[in-house]
């Protein structure tokens, strides 16, 4: 199956290929910025816009390597827009660019998920440095999982505590690692990302509670009180294959009465999991969840 993030991974290689896209109200900078990297680099493609509504239409059209963008858009406040950016395009990097340059501009910048930060008085010296920082290591991920999407067979274990900032970095790991697979769209990344995401906060909401009455995750991390849980361990086992994917959580705690698994009578988290696997299992004592998702329909050559 071929898809628009295999194929920005393999354009990402090839330098000569390489489109940055500058997105700046200000015609003024938005010209040089464009000059800029035109000149130091001839090879390289650049697109630019004024808006930050036309850049995302150009960002799902076209396969950009690379964002530049003016911290203060009017139109579209920054946060939301590198939201956005981080949202529906994981693989492009954000270069954040404006005018008055601070230690704090900066380090708001790398917290919304920009990669690099340049300040506009530095554009000449710094702007193409800093964008060839950025395709290195874009090049260097690509070759990478470029190797790993090889892999026939491949099972990991994971020993968790029950706190909410490992189980959003184990989320991030897991999801780097399937999106090398060329058998998963960018949809369906997206949706055992969140499948996994549910099971995990079941996990750790059951997992510190004495036996449940019925299945309650309602699919929000900013619902799960960090401080009721204490130092419960969180059991995640990911097994690919060529055929298929599984996922199987295991928490410490009681777990849940498993025949309330109803889904009329169940919140988001049950449904969302049952909607983007293609099955579900559930041990017995209900503190164990299992997601497979099929890769290869059956049968298929």
């Amino acid at each position: 199956m071929h898809n628009h993030r295999e194929s920005v991974m393999r354009d990402e290689i090839d330098a000569s290929r390489t489109t940055v896209l500058v997105v700046d109200d200000s015609l003024t900078y938005r010209t040089l910025v464009t000059r800029l990297l035109a000149v130091e680099r001839p090879n390289w493609i650049v697109l630019e816009t004024s808006t930050a509504a036309e850049g995302l239409e150009i960002l799902a059209s076209q396969n950009v390597t690379v964002v530049v963008v003016e911290f203060f858009m009017p139109e579209m406040p920054d946060e939301p827009f590198i939201t956005e950016v981080g949202r529906r395009f994981p693989g492009v990097p954000v270069i954040l660019i404006t005018a008055p340059g601070s230690d704090k501009i900066a380090a708001k910048s790398l917290e919304l998920g920009a990669v690099n930060y340049v300040p506009k008085r530095r554009l000449a010296d710094d702007l193409v440095p800093a964008v060839d920082d950025v395709l290195r290591g874009v090049r260097e991920s690509t070759l990478t999982r470029e190797v790993v999407s090889h892999i026939v067979r491949s099972q990991t274990n994971f020993r968790i505590e029950s706190d909410l900032e490992q189980i959003e970095a184990l989320l991030h790991l897991i999801r780097e690692r399937l999106e090398t697979l060329r058998s998963l769209t960018d949809n369906e990344v997206q949706q055992v990302t969140d499948a996994v995401r549910e099971a995990l906060m079941n996990a750790h909401i059951h997992g510190s509670q004495t036996r449940s009455g019925t299945f309650e995750s309602d699919g929000s991390v900013d619902s799960a009180e960090s401080g009721a849980v204490a130092q419960l361990m969180i059991k995640v086992e990911l097994s690919i294959s060529k055929e298929r994917l599984c996922v199987v959580v295991t928490d410490q705690g009681a777990g849940f009465d498993t025949s309330t698994v109803d889904e009329s009578k169940l919140r988001n988290g049950f449904r969302i999991m049952r909607r983007n696997m293609d099955r579900i299992e559930f041990n017995s004592s209900g503190n164990r969840i299992g997601l497979t998702k099929e890769l290869i329909t059956p049968g298929a050559v």
